[in-house]
This record gives structure tokens, sequence and C-alpha cells, in this order.
């Protein structure tokens, strides 16, 4: 895959997006790619990396890079690549900024994402101490054997003087606190609160009304009500949400948020409150499907897979090429990039946005685990 191929796969919402890819650093990666300084045609082997990690021929990624990187032309292949580049910024392709490490890095905070980047993001481990001691938010580029590159889950070890990831009972990074009066709430606090509009026919906001993973509006630090303009009233902890993405083919071609705790039901056409496939299928593939194929339970952030169809269901783990029946009545936990299969060419798989407060539980349990180990590859997770 080339840069004009890989493009196609560019993300200009975040919100929309698989992964986070530190462009500046995968362009300037001279590991692989060709001996050039510089070149775009280095985010094609990635992307296919992350297509085989997540199973999604159409997997999004935000490219973010430093101004700097379309430089003087000489460093790359061909005066193609700087103004392929200027294309994309000028598109909204490609998000450019001066400190784009510390923009990666609120972006990964705020939306939960995967970070593409070999960056040890030393000069910002201040500012976001959950760098500290991470094994599951990044993802480093890696050489396969025979070509290619993998991107496999990086140890961001403990590195500032005096840092260390937080112990047992600890808040972790984004965790809720209490807001005092006229304190100025930035966007990523604002994410990890339930908000509800005081205008009480308000659609907008509320734990029983508007959209769950809705973004309030910030003015002046304080989150209001874009439609009534009045301040939002804090009602608490903002519930785990999952994201779900249907696969058909091996494409993305629709994404669902499961935005309660407990249990729904999936399949051709489950009936009241459950989730429908047939809308999003070719006829001839919903016919396969059955009417209520599989259960679905969130549970504390954590999703649980069921079956409820005779034709059965079946899971492949991440990093595997086995298929494994689900058996009986007992849910299986589905994480980031397994993928359950309901017939052929039809499949669910876990996105990898996580939702308050599911990304504080993770970072604290990856933590407990680094604790003893060096920087460096983090616990093996099967690549891509």
């Amino acid at each position: 895959m080339n840069a004009r191929e890989a493009q196609e796969h560019l993300e200009p919402d975040p919100a929309s997006a698989d992964a986070l890819v530190d462009l500046s650093g995968v362009v300037c990666d001279d590991r692989f790619g060709g001996p050039h300084p510089r070149s775009l045609d280095r985010l094609g082997p990635v992307v296919e990396a992350l297509v085989r990690r997540t199973g999604d021929r159409r997997v999004r990624v935000h490219a973010v890079a430093r101004p700097d990187l379309g430089g003087p032309a000489g460093g790359y292949p061909s005066a193609e690549h700087p103004r392929l580049l200027a294309d994309w910024v000028g598109r909204g392709l490609v998000a450019e900024f001066p400190d784009a490490g510390g923009a990666l890095l609120e972006l990964a905070e705020l939306t939960g994402l995967p970070v593409v980047s070999d960056d040890g993001f030393e000069e910002h481990r201040e500012l976001f101490p959950w760098i500290q001691g991470d094994t599951g938010r990044f993802l480093g580029v890696r050489r396969r054997s025979g070509g290619g590159v993998s991107v496999r889950r990086r140890d961001m070890g403990v590195h500032a003087p005096g840092a260390r990831p937080p112990r047992a009972g600890e808040p972790g990074p984004g965790a809720p606190r209490p807001l005092p009066d006229g304190e100025r709430l930035p966007l990523v606090r604002a994410l990890q609160r339930s908000w509800r509009c005081p205008r009480r026919r308000c659609a907008l906001y509320g734990r029983d009304r508007g959209a769950p993973d809705r973004v309030p509006e910030l003015r002046g630090g304080r989150p209001v009500c874009e439609e009534h303009g009045a301040d939002l009233v804090d009602e608490g902890p903002r519930a785990s949400l999952v994201e779900l993405k249907l696969l058909v083919d091996g494409e993305c071609v629709h994404r669902f948020t499961l935005d309660r705790e407990g249990a729904v039901v999936v399949g051709r056409a489950p009936g009241e409150g459950g989730i429908p496939l047939h809308p999003h299928l070719p006829p001839d593939v919903a016919a396969r499907v059955s009417r209520a194929h599989l259960e679905v339970t969130v549970r504390d952030g954590e999703a649980l897979v069921r079956n409820l169809s005779a034709k059965g269901t079946y899971l492949r783990v991440r990093g595997s090429v086995d298929l494994r029946r689900l058996g009986g009545s007992r849910p299986r936990v589905l994480v980031v990039n397994d993928v359950v299969e309901l017939v052929s060419a039809v499949a669910l798989t876990r996105g990898a946005r996580r939702y308050p407060p599911e990304p504080v539980r993770a970072w604290q349990a990856a933590a407990r685990r680094a604790r003893g180990t060096g920087a460096g590859e983090a616990p093996a997770d099967g690549g891509g």
C-alpha cells in the first residue's frame, strides 16, 4: 500500500477513528520503507498492520504531524510527497500542531484510542502522568520477517525522576474529581461526566435523553447547552460506553454504541430494544443471520457476548487465526480487536475507542501489571 492508497484510510474526525498516528514519526522512520530520510509511503505498511490487527479492511486513522514535516523536498523520494502532504493538510485529512506530541496525547486522553508512535514522550510525562508505566495505550512499529511491519503494544516504562504509576486505590488519569464553584473545566474532564440541561424539554442532554457520548460545548471553560445557552448540570460520572463495529467481508459498514449497563440482543430483527442488522446487510446475507443471534452485555465497562442462535456463533481472539465456537449459556468477554463471527462474512468486533470510566480502569490495571517490568515491548498481544 502506497501513500495514495493509504490516503483512503485517513480520518479527519478523531471520534470516528480506530487509532491515532504520529505521522511525523512514521514518515521519518528509516527502519523500513526505503533509504530516504522521509517517505509518505511508510504510512501504507502501518495502515496494513492496523488492518491485520483490527480485522477491518476500512480501518480509519487520525494522523497528527508537525508543520515542518513538509520541509524541503530533498528528503523525500520525490517532490510529489510534500505536495501530497500539503494536500492532506489542506483538506483536513492530517492535523498539524507545533506540539504534535502534546496534541496526540490530548486526543488519546479524550478518546481512549491507541497511539501509533515510537516516541518516548519524555517532555510530556509531567503533564500526562498516565504515560508512566503504560503498557496498553501505545503501539510501536516493528519490522516483520519477510517484509512489512507490525504494530505492537509498547511498555512506556517509568522514566521521569520520582514518577511512578498510581498505587492501588489511587485515581488514574482523568478520574472524576469534585468541581469547585467557578472552576474552569477542561474538555477531558467534561467528557467524563454526565450532563443535564436545566431546560425540561431539552432533548440534547440528560441521562434519559440525548446522545450518551455527546461532548458538551465549552464556553469560558464551562459546559453549556448549545441549543439553549444554559450552563449544564453535573449529574455525576458518565456510564461506561462500549463501541461495536459491524464487519461485512472484513470491512466496517456500521458502528453501534452500547450506552447502558445490561444486555441487548443483536440479530437480523431482534425486536424492541435490540440491535437489528438487516438494514446494514444485503438481503441474501441478512437471511443467514438468526432473528436473535447474539446477546451482548455491558457490565462495569466490559462487553460480554453469548450465543443465542442454533446456527452457532464463533469467536476469534485477537492475534489468532482460529475460530472457537461459543458454547452453552456461558458468556465470553469481548476485548478490543476480538472478532465474533455470526455467519460467514458477517462479524462484530469491539472498537478501539474507549469511553470513561473505562480508560481509567484499563490504564490502572495495565500500570499494576507493568510494575517490575522494564521499558520496551509490552506483554505479547499478537501484533498486527
